[in-house]
């Protein structure tokens, strides 16, 4: 491949991260991915792959002279909220604040072309005023995830503006795909295959957006060949095509799965309770990316589970 890139992938071994390095190994791109501990959801195919590194390393650390050249930071690694566990502020912030600016620093010296940061639906805790979300939206967080989160994004604008480093911040809702076995999508697949009852909140009435891995992915990928059209920083809104009560995303889960379960409509509020819509037109007008339907994407995972 001529003029071949390297980028360097945060988070490398993470649900998304092992799915973002092996469709750049498939483009013919060299990768160096970062990882705290375990090769995770990298398969031994990426990891004795040629142009493939693999660099363990703490994040919370400095990175200086670790790397030659990179052309471009995808930074994916995060403390996330775990099930079932209350995690203090300091995790989150070592998480996601002092590890994106030590990220930062690295992207800095190496003067790299752009600087991605996957981001995530949930710096909008407080419902937004507005009843489609759009870029123009300001984040309330409600808790310590989100506002991590929302801190390394402004980070990300602070730290690079003036510089010759294209940002992108892209904000993804909750992803879903193999081999990840969890997840809210996941349970209703799983209690439709062995026709378990299916429960829904808020009787099934709020309406949800979901997007798939390999969509994910895409949306990434695509900021190699746009980044130099973009503003100095930008930031994207992502997400399948549409929102879907949840009762309807039952039903059709059902109806691809050819279940039996019986949807219980629960008149309980989840921790977020309203209904979410997200604008994608700026990502498909300047990434050039359009997820499928809710319906496709679950087709998509459906697959993933028989296989």
């Amino acid at each position: 491949m001529k003029n071949k890139k390297t980028y360097l992938v945060t988070g490398a071994s993470g649900f998304l991260g092992g799915a973002l390095v092996r469709k750049f190994l498939q483009n013919g791109h060299r990768v160096v991915g970062v990882v705290r501990r375990s090769s995770g959801f990298l398969s031994k195919e990426e990891l004795k792959h040629p142009d493939f590194s693999l660099l363990k390393l703490d994040l919370l650390n400095k990175m200086e002279g670790m790397v030659s050249k990179i052309d471009g930071v995808f930074h994916l690694a995060g403390q996330n909220p775990i099930a079932g566990k209350q995690l203090d502020f300091s995790r989150f912030l070592d998480g996601n604040v002092t590890t994106t600016r030590n990220v930062i620093d690295f992207a800095v010296a190496k003067e790299v072309k752009f600087f991605c940061f996957v981001s995530t639906g949930s710096v909008f805790g407080k419902k937004p005023k507005e009843k489609v979300i759009t870029e123009k939206e300001v984040p309330v967080p409600t808790d310590y995830y989100g506002l991590t989160k929302y801190i390394a994004e402004r980070l990300c604008e602070i730290s690079f503006k003036g510089s010759a480093t294209k940002t992108i911040v892209i904000r993804f809702p909750n992803l879903f795909g193999m081999p990840l076995k969890s997840g809210l999508l996941f349970d209703i697949f799983n209690s439709a295959k062995h026709n378990d009852r299916i429960e829904l909140f808020s009787k099934g009435e709020r309406y949800r957006t979901f997007l798939f891995r390999e969509s994910a992915v895409q949306a990434l990928v695509q900021i190699i060949d746009k980044y130099q059209e973009l503003e100095p920083f930008e930031i994207f809104m992502a997400a399948s095509a549409q929102s879907l009560k949840m009762k309807e995303i039952a039903q059709s889960i059902k109806r691809l799965v050819k279940s039996d379960s019986k949807i219980e409509l629960v008149d309980r509020n989840p921790r977020y309770d309203w209904d979410v819509f997200i604008d994608t037109k700026r990502i498909q007008e300047q990434l050039g990316f359009k997820a499928p339907s809710l319906e496709k994407e679950f087709q998509l995972f459906y697959k993933e589970l028989q296989s």
